[in-house]
């Protein structure tokens, strides 16, 4: 399966743009050593350009003696277009096509 060619896009997010499950699901998901830190690397699926987003987790604490199952299941943070390639319209010093996305990323307790 051949992979698709950088589509140089105008800058900016287009709402219009279809994201679906399949497109997510490329995307692999790598921990930092000490957990503080989850970096989506993959595709993106508006101009095929390559994605390294990093998000910075909130790390709490345990209480002894809090009750369990308590703590949040899943994430929901917002990606962005990293790709260095061309697009008209960026503004200087930014990255990416100008796409943004949510995604839920499931944690395990």
């Amino acid at each position: 399966m051949s992979t698709p060619p950088h589509l140089s896009t105008t800058w900016g997010p287009n709402e219009s743009a279809a994201f679906n499950d399949d497109l997510e699901a490329s995307f692999m998901l790598a921990p930092s050593a000490k957990g503080k830190r989850l970096t989506f690397i993959g595709k993106c699926p508006y101009c095929a350009g390559p994605v390294n987003y990093t998000v910075d987790l909130e790390l709490v604490p345990s209480v002894p003696g809090a009750p369990v199952g308590q703590g949040v299941s899943e994430l929901v943070t917002v990606i962005e277009c990293t790709c260095t390639e061309p697009h008209p319209g960026r503004p200087p010093g930014t990255q990416g096509c100008g796409q943004r996305w949510t995604t839920v990323v499931e944690v395990a307790k």
